[in-house]
């Protein structure tokens, strides 16, 4: 029986130590430039001489920004590492380059020992390894920065696969991400063009994923939904879940035994056609896109493998991509019109996700997805790749500056992968042509007189809970109005500035009104024939009737006027 789950512990108070590390990393690295510009002086003068060092030199020299960045983050340890992966999918915002290396990053490192193992079963489960597994292997067959997975045998007779958590690394990897927090925020105050690259919403997409990599109740219920979509499509294979023996940092699973999804040599040995498995391959994933709404997002040859009878097994949930209702009709849409150059559809798609805004030159971005799209006018889905039209979308997103949404660049990326698997196995293989019948179904299901009931009932009791709630929600407000306890406050958005901008004017205008008025006044008492009086000035031997002193002084008070009120003017830029 398991029992509950002790508190992890909390996490340094003082994250001082760790940022200073984290600070010194990127030194040796070669990013003084870059620290330089954050105010992180409190960190010790000490950690500038690290720039200094000869290797770190060398290292400037020999590699490139990106090649010392992927190292930086290999160097910090297994959230970095995690980081990176994730960054590894962002082409949005990522120059290629980065991209690139990001995806060498790989989180495989030394084991931990097996009394770690023990403690940690023994806490989670009340009791010894050996009172709920007949055989337990020592050795890990697989080893990751979060967990290490060994082999083993139940009491019962059946062959398991038990994946434990690495001891102490929740608190690390709190840590790390309120780390992370504070550089971002740093990042957005201190460097230009940094809301291009949105690092707090990185970090805060980074945080959702790793913690539900961490809690391996997900993982468990994600194996229950795939076992759940594919019930009866007996091509496709996922592991049972020994519930009574997961918790947060166990799960045990069934094991399954076959070949990598790579190894064409071992597939044709056990007289199985690669092609064959290729195409069950993408057949999975395009209803895993179009059906289900819930996709395996972690797509390489050892997350899956391929069993003695020929069928495919989805092994490691730990990454999943959720697409809703709405989000898998815009990609069929997509996909549909796209195949037919059909480019008011896709634009109508566009502002359906919310992609396209008042920002966006829609003249322009049309011309250009005509100028993206054209090149494959005429060609067979068979003879278009997907990772050539993942590029051209990343290109036109960043050229047009839009912000494409994680769960489609998830999306992207795994169907990248997809695809490229497929080729491993079968040259033709293309997963825009396996995706195009499923896209057309569900856009048929769509619009089917049964959904199109089921929409319209759902939108009546809606439309109905909302009408048979608002008198009496309007009663209590008014009520609440009346006796002073809520409020209604109105704003004008867009108007912040047009008081003062107003005022502005007005003062401009008046000013004007009195420089004319004094140049006129002016005017007529210098050319009066009516002298008041004869004003001398000694020191100057000056005599001036009084009239004509007024006049000028006038004219002067009017030309200072005007000048000030010209400069004011040009300074605003409203001239």
């Amino acid at each position: 029986m398991l029992k509950n789950k002790k508190p992890s512990g909390s996490i340094f108070n003082d994250s001082t130590k760790r940022l200073s590390e984290i600070v010194s990393v990127f030194l040796r690295h070669g990013f003084g430039n870059f620290i330089d510009k954050m105010p992180l002086h409190h960190l010790g003068v000490f950690l500038k001489r690290l720039e200094t060092l000869k290797y770190a030199e060398k290292e400037r020299k020999t590699l490139s920004p990106a090649q010392r960045v992927r190292l930086a983050f290999e160097e910090l340890g297994p959230t970095f590492i995690k980081l990176g992966q994730l960054l590894s999918t962002r082409q949005d915002i990522l120059d290629p380059e980065y991209i690139e290396e990001f995806k060498k990053l790989q989180d495989n490192v030394g084991e931990f020992p097996f009394a770690e193992v023990e403690k940690i079963i023994q806490e989670e489960m009340g009791e010894t390894i050996a009172a709920n597994f007949a055989e337990f292997e020592q050795t890990p067959c697989a080893a990751a920065s979060i967990a290490q997975v060994h082999l083993a045998r139940l009491h019962s007779g059946e062959k398991v696969a038990v994946k434990v958590q690495r001891p102490g690394i929740e608190p690390v990897i709190r840590q790390d991400v309120k780390i992370m927090y504070r550089l971002a925020h740093l990042i957005e105050r201190n460097l230009e063009d940094s809301e291009l690259l949105d690092p707090v919403n990185i970090v805060a997409e980074f945080e959702k994923t790793i913690f539900k990599e961490l809690d391996f109740t997900v993982e468990a219920a994600n194996i229950e939904k795939f076992r759940n979509n594919f019930k009866g499509i007996t091509e496709i294979c996922t592991p049972k879940v020994y519930w009574e023996f997961c918790s947060q940092s166990v799960m045990v699973v069934e094991r399954l035994d076959g070949l990598r999804l790579d190894d064409v040599d071992g597939m044709r040995a056990w007289n199985i056609d690669p092609k064959d498995v290729a195409l069950i391959g993408l057949r999975s994933f395009a209803k895993q896109i179009l059906e289900d709404g819930f996709f395996h997002a972690d797509a390489h040859p050892a997350n899956s493998m391929v069993l003695a009878d020929g069928r495919i097994a989805l092994i490691d949930f730990g990454i999943i991509g959720y697409l809703d209702d709405e989000t898998m009709r815009n990609i069929a849409e997509l996909l549909l019109g796209f195949s037919e150059h059909d480019y008011d559809r896709i634009i109508r798609v566009f502002f359906d996700m919310g992609l396209l805004d008042g920002r966006v030159d829609l003249k322009s971005f049309r011309r250009d997805l005509i100028d993206t799209s054209e090149p494959y006018y005429g060609r067979s889905l068979k003879h278009i790749r997907i990772s050539d039209i993942f590029n051209k979308i990343i290109s036109l997103a960043l050229k047009h500056r839009i912000m494409l949404p994680h769960n489609l660049l998830l999306l992207l990326k795994t169907l990248v992968q997809i695809e490229s698997m497929g080729c491993t196995l079968y040259a033709d293989a293309n997963i825009l042509e396996t995706l195009k019948p499923y896209a057309r179904r569900l856009l048929e299901r769509i619009v089917h007189p049964k959904q199109k009931l089921k929409d319209f009932k759902n939108d009546f009791l809606e439309l109905e809970g909302t009408l048979r709630t608002f008198p009496g929600l309007t009663n209590k407000l008014l009520r609440q109005l009346v006796a002073n306890k809520q409020r209604i406050e109105i704003f004008h958005l867009g108007f912040e500035n047009i008081d003062r901008d107003f005022g502005k004017g007005v003062n401009r205008l008046t000013v004007g009104v009195i420089i004319s008025a004094t140049l006129i006044a002016a005017a007529q008492i210098i050319n009066s024939q009516n002298q008041i009086a004869t004003v001398y000035f000694p020191s100057i031997k000056l005599k001036i009737s009084l009239t004509t002193l007024l006049g000028l002084i006038g004219y002067h008070v009017a030309t200072i006027l005007g000048v000030w009120l010209i400069i004011s003017i040009i300074r605003s830029s409203k001239l």
